[in-house]
């Protein structure tokens, strides 16, 4: 039955909205801004403009890493604080966590 279906998904992109040439819902809505989906150069041309702001740490994660990825972030502060490994080497909350699963 309907009730017993995973609430919970894997994201799609909205496939079924990019059949009919739209946006995923997330993208459509985010009343920020922050979401952007399209094509990998238009989407990184963004990136770059945003970064000229000054608001961001003047990264772009993603653009590079293993060859370029779906997927860029850009923040204000660096990745790897952002990872878990807070300043000057200090774990942050993240490690401490996988350390605690066993990840680690």
């Amino acid at each position: 039955s309907k009730s017993q279906q995973p609430w919970v998904k894997k994201c799609t992109f909205c496939a079924e909205r990019q059949a009919d040439n739209l946006p995923p819902a997330c993208v459509k809505t985010c009343p920020t801004g922050a979401l952007l989906f399209g094509e990998a150069e238009e989407v990184l041309a963004v990136a770059k403009k945003r970064l000229e702001s000054g608001k961001y740490n003047g990264e772009i994660y993603g653009e590079k890493e293993a060859g370029g990825t779906s997927w860029i972030y850009i923040a204000d502060r660096p990745f790897a604080e952002l990872a878990g490994q807070g300043a000057a080497g200090e774990r942050g909350p993240r490690q401490h966590e996988a350390e605690r699963e066993g990840r680690i």
